[in-house]
C-alpha cells in the first residue's frame, strides 16, 4: 500500500488539540474536486463501515487523472473536541471493495443490497468479478447506482435503478440455469457474462438526468447505452488487455446490439434472455407507480 502523510503545509496550518482522539479506519474518500490546486486542507466525504462522514483532509489528493474513481484508503483520523474529523495520513489500498461499502452505507434497502451480493457470488469468472468491482470504483457509479432512478417510465424513484438492475439479473440467472432441451445450453461463462450485463445494462442512467429529472442533451442524442459504455471505458479497456473477446462481448451486449457475428459466446441468445427479463421488470416497475 502507498503511504501518504500530511502534506507539507499541514504542520504550519493545523494545531492538534491535546484532547483530540486518534483512530484508524478503512474506507473510501470522495473528494470535492480533485482538479483544484491543493490548499492546506480539502473537504471530502469518508465512507466507512461505520457510516458516511464529512472530513477535512490534510493529505495530497489523487492526481487529476484519478478523479473519476473513489480513493480507497486506510485513514488516520483525528477527532477534534469541536466534532470536526481530520484525515492526517492515509495508505492507499486498491484491494478495498467499493461494492461492500456502497451497498452497506448508500443503498437505502438492506434487502436489495443482500440480493445484489448474492448475484455477485454467482459470478465465478474472476475477470468479470474484477470488472464489476472496477466499474463500482467509478465515483459516478459508486454513488449513483444506489440512488438513481431507472428513468421516468418505470422504477421512477430514488433507488429504482438498483432495484430494476437486480430484478433483471435475478431473472436472467434463473432462466439461464434451467435445463431445457429446446433452448440453448449456456456455459458457466455465458451465464456470468449475462449476470454482469444485467447488473450494468442501465449504468448510463447514472449520468443521463439533470438534478431536475430531465434527460441531458447527450442522453437524448446518444442514449443511456452509449453513455454507459463511455462511463465504463477504463474498466472495459483493462478487461480487454486480459481477454479481448470477453470485453468485446460485454460491449456488444451493453450497446443492445441486435445482430451479432459468430464467436465464442451465444450473444444473440443471451441478448434475448436479458431483453425479456428487462421488459418484464419494467412492466412490474410501471405497475408500482
Amino acid at each position: 500500500m502507498e503511504q501518504i502523510s500530511m502534506n507539507r503545509m499541514c504542520h504550519e496550518a493545523f494545531e492538534i488539540a491535546a484532547d483530540a482522539h486518534r483512530y484508524v479506519r478503512e474506507g473510501l474518500l470522495l473528494w470535492d474536486d480533485v482538479s483544484q490546486i491543493d490548499p492546506p486542507s480539502c473537504p471530502a466525504l469518508l465512507v466507512t463501515q461505520d457510516g458516511v462522514f464529512p472530513v477535512q483532509c490534510w493529505v495530497d489528493r489523487p492526481s487529476a487523472c484519478d478523479g473519476d474513481v473513489v480513493d480507497k484508503v486506510e485513514a488516520v483520523i483525528l477527532s477534534m473536541p469541536n466534532g470536526v474529523l481530520h484525515v492526517v495520513s492515509v495508505k492507499r489500498d486498491n484491494a478495498l471493495d467499493p461494492i461492500d461499502l456502497g451497498a452497506l452505507r448508500i443503498c437505502p434497502d438492506a434487502d436489495l443490497a443482500e440480493h445484489f451480493h448474492d448475484l455477485l457470488e454467482r459470478v465465478e469468472t474472476p475477470m468479470l468479478r474484477r470488472f464489476i468491482g472496477d466499474v463500482f470504483s467509478l465515483r459516478q457509479v459508486f454513488q449513483g447506482f444506489w440512488e438513481a432512478t431507472a428513468g421516468t417510465r418505470h422504477h421512477a424513484w430514488a433507488g429504482g435503478l438498483a432495484r430494476h438492475s437486480v430484478e433483471v439479473a435475478e431473472r436472467v440467472a434463473s432462466d439461464m440455469s434451467r435445463s431445457d432441451p429446446d433452448s440453448v445450453m449456456f456455459t458457466e461463462a455465458e451465464r456470468d457474462l449475462a449476470i454482469a450485463v444485467s447488473l450494468l445494462h442501465d449504468i448510463g442512467k447514472t449520468i443521463s438526468y439533470t438534478a431536475d429529472g430531465f434527460c441531458t442533451p447527450r442522453a437524448l442524442m446518444l442514449g443511456h447505452e452509449v453513455l454507459g459504455v463511455e462511463l465504463m471505458h477504463k474498466p472495459l479497456e483493462a478487461l480487454r488487455v486480459e481477454q479481448v473477446d470477453l470485453a468485446d462481448a460485454l460491449t456488444a451486449l451493453l450497446l443492445s446490439r441486435t445482430r451479432f457475428a459468430q464467436g465464442r459466446f451465444h450473444l444473440e441468445a443471451i441478448r434475448q434472455v436479458i431483453s425479456k427479463a428487462d421488459r418484464d421488470s419494467a412492466r412490474r416497475g410501471l405497475a408500482r407507480l
